[in-house]
């Protein structure tokens, strides 16, 4: 069956352009979370997205892949300007997802176009946050602690995304200190199913 589960993002979000270390910090903000899920949620294989001794993603056709046949593990490591990426939505995994996310602001609805930059594009900042980089471009100068290099991140590729819809609401509280006007509180509710049937995601069928 589809897996579904939440996450929180809380701090800056502007348009695409210029701001590589920001969808850098949106990673590094889900990232304990979605390690929490992987404590506890036994769909996603336990160990087999958890163990240090993951294999190592290379680029084959301009596409993301494992060496194969896949006798282990489904998921892997996919290296870059020193962190580890490891997503859990993923082509290989023939996995989609779908989101519904709740954009919290401090503004009245309707006025989420007037700070910050289009809305579009801070869809576009958010969704880069979800996947993995492709290059040390996409971190924005961030460097991990040589203790801590990896990082879950949901998505390979952001074309695992089958479907989004976004509601806005006013965040009815008071700034705290440092808060930035561009700054925002998202609920993303992220539903993960099988886009085609294959044996390493039994687990994901049905809809």
């Amino acid at each position: 069956m589809p897996v579904e589960f939440t996450l929180v993002y809380r701090g800056p979000l502007h348009a695409k352009s210029g701001n590589a270390g920001e969808r850098q910090d949106i990673r590094d903000q889900l990232h304990p979370q979605l390690a929490f899920l992987l404590a506890k949620q036994w769909e996603f294989g336990g160990d087999l997205v958890t163990r240090e001794n993951l294999p190592k993603a290379f680029l084959k056709g301009g596409e993301v892949d494992i060496r194969r046949p896949i006798e282990d593990t489904p998921y892997y490591i996919w290296e870059v300007g020193g962190y580890q990426f490891v997503p859990l939505v993923t082509s290989v995994h023939a996995l989609a997802c779908e989101l519904d996310i709740l954009w919290l602001k401090r503004e009245a609805p309707g006025t989420i176009l007037q700070s910050g930059g289009d809305l579009d594009n801070r869809l576009k900042s958010l969704i880069d946050g979800l996947r993995m980089p492709m290059s040390e471009a996409e971190l924005g100068g961030r460097t991990p602690n040589q203790n801590d290099r990896r990082r879950y991140v949901l998505l390979d590729d952001d074309r695992r995304i089958t479907r989004f819809h976004v509601d806005t609401r006013e965040l009815l509280e008071l700034p705290k200190p440092g808060d930035r006007p561009s700054g925002v509180e998202l609920i993303i509710n992220v539903r993960v199913y099988s886009a085609e049937s294959l044996n390493m995601n039994l687990l994901f069928q049905g809809r």
